[in-house]
């Protein structure tokens, strides 16, 4: 093999994976941008799609005066058990849900007669609660179901938190009206 083979050979070796790299460097922002915009994907046993549930309800969600704190338990949850951290902070949503139901005399049994969220619809028409936050129990118990059922379900120690966060400004949401509508 004489020199300019040798040449040839290594550029054609070297072109496709130069071209990818430019074009990687080159277009590094809009790549990044693209990759932020995906709405479902899964790498190991992490999902994108529930990170960005969670992201956007965080950001339409409304915030009570003084937001509640995650308690050191509570992330130490979510970071070794984050299903079982969601289960446990929805459980805690159904128990204040159902002190508002009783107080408001919505009969609830926790039977296929009495559903949880045409509970909490009746609440919205009394207006106990607005739509959006029946819209955010709504969202929150799709999670809570996907965290139940879906064996591939995986949710970060971080989208655990959040769920807890959005959780626990919604419990008081709830708690309040136990309060103020007498």
């Amino acid at each position: 093999m004489d020199k300019l083979t040798f040449i040839s050979e290594i550029i054609k070796s070297l072109a496709w994976p130069l071209v990818a790299i430019t074009g990687i460097c080159v277009f590094r922002n809009e790549i990044k941008r693209l990759i932020s915009k995906i709405k479902k994907g899964k790498i190991g046993t992490s999902e994108f799609e529930f990170e960005k549930e969670l992201e956007v309800l965080s950001e339409k969600t409304f915030k009570t005066e003084n937001p509640p704190k995650i308690t050191e338990r509570e992330k130490a949850l979510a970071a070794s058990d984050p299903n079982g951290a969601i289960i446990k902070t929805w459980l805690e949503i159904e128990h204040s849900a159902r002190k508002v139901f009783y107080k408001f005399d919505i009969p609830y049994t926790g039977t296929p007669h009495t559903p949880f969220l045409s509970c909490i619809k009746k609440l919205e028409e009394k207006g106990i609660i607005s739509f959006e936050e029946s819209m955010l129990i709504r969202e929150l118990q799709i999670i809570r179901n996907r965290g139940i059922h879906e064996l591939s379900f995986r949710p970060s120690s971080e989208s655990a938190e959040i769920y807890i966060e959005l959780a626990k400004n919604l419990i008081i949401k709830l708690e309040n009206s136990l309060s103020t509508n007498n």
